[in-house]
């Protein structure tokens, strides 16, 4: 019996400013990454992550809300990977598993975005 086809990861951007928006969807697909947009309110991104189950959601670290978003994210779809993104590019915090640590990243935003993707990609 042949493999399955692994599925690409998929990555729900949520409230990121439109230029980010813009490059980051850039960024993922030429990754080879299925992207996925939520605009709205906090209950609506976190319904969509709890419907779509995406490997990884990735907020604007900016935002007021988004810890809360992210750990309401987390209890939805356990599995989900959150990442809050700087504005000014600096070091984005990963959220992993259930009551994981943060981690901080400080290298090339993109770059580490695509190097959490792989990682993902043995789960």
């Amino acid at each position: 019996m042949a493999d399955a086809p692994s599925r690409p990861p998929c990555v729900l951007l949520a409230n990121l400013e439109p230029v980010a928006l813009v490059g980051m969807t850039d960024v993922l697909t030429g990754g080879g990454v299925d992207v996925v947009v939520a605009n709205g309110a906090a209950p609506d991104i976190v319904d969509r992550v709890r419907r779509i189950r995406p490997d990884v959601l990735l907020l604007d670290g900016g935002s007021r809300f988004a810890r809360q978003i992210g750990g309401q994210a987390r209890e939805a779809a356990p599995g989900t990977k959150v990442i809050l993104w700087p504005r000014d590019e600096g070091e984005m915090e990963i959220l992993d598993g259930e009551g994981a640590e943060p981690r901080r990243v400080a290298m090339s935003p993109s770059r580490a975005l695509l190097n959490e993707l792989r990682v993902n990609e043995g789960r």
